[in-house]
């Protein structure tokens, strides 16, 4: 299956502003965004927002994939470098509807970020929220996993988390409580995030 033909269009068709890209291309923007300061997970699996600005100066990324007018590109790895090409598209697309989950939390925190409405105060106090011991464990479970830089803000930490933990909660039976046990069961954190996030109406 050609990304281009006929997976990418069905998944942009969700969100406009995707683009699958290769591996290498990706780290390589990545480690030019690292090298600049930038405190970015380097795990590929991951999905990465990043502004137009960005990708131009990187000077990476086939030309055709800078193409359009969406303000900011979603970075994800194709199904190759994903190792799922040949699986069932069904199969697939499950895959990027979990990929997407999480970028689509990320983009509505970016964006009560972007407007003020949420603060790196903001984001502490709710990474806090359930004691430091908890609060140490987000940390150290999102860096132990390759999913957040060691020197990340506090605004990186929380969003990171909210979109883990909301894609375990959403697409796992127990996922969530096994990944962060120090957090409570139940609907205890997922209240907490939805000050932020509206998870249902993202799914």
């Amino acid at each position: 299956m050609s990304h281009h033909t006929q997976l990418e269009p069905a998944l942009r068709a969700v969100e406009p502003a995707l683009r699958l890209v290769h591996e290498r291309h990706l780290r390589q923007v990545l480690n030019f965004l690292i090298d600049r300061g930038r405190a970015l997970p380097t795990n590929p699996d991951l999905p990465f927002w990043f502004t137009r600005a960005d990708l131009a100066a990187a000077d990476v990324l086939p030309r055709e994939t800078m193409r359009g007018t969406e303000p900011r590109l979603l970075l994800v790895t194709d199904p190759d470098d994903r190792m799922i090409l040949g699986r069932p598209e069904a199969e697939q697309l499950r895959v990027y509807w979990r990929v997407l989950y999480r970028a689509a939390v990320m983009g509505a925190i970016d964006a009560k970020l972007a407007s003020g409405a949420l603060t790196a105060e903001q984001c502490r106090a709710r990474l806090a929220h359930f004691g430091p011991a908890a609060a140490r464990e987000v940390q150290f479970v999102l860096e132990s996993e390759h999913l957040l830089a060691p020197d990340a803000p506090d605004a990186d930490v929380y969003r990171t988390f909210a979109a883990v933990y909301l894609d375990l909660a959403h697409f796992t039976a127990h996922g969530a409580e096994e990944f962060f046990p120090a957090l409570p069961h139940g609907p205890a954190v997922r209240d907490l995030l939805a000050q932020d996030v509206d998870p249902a109406a993202l799914l």
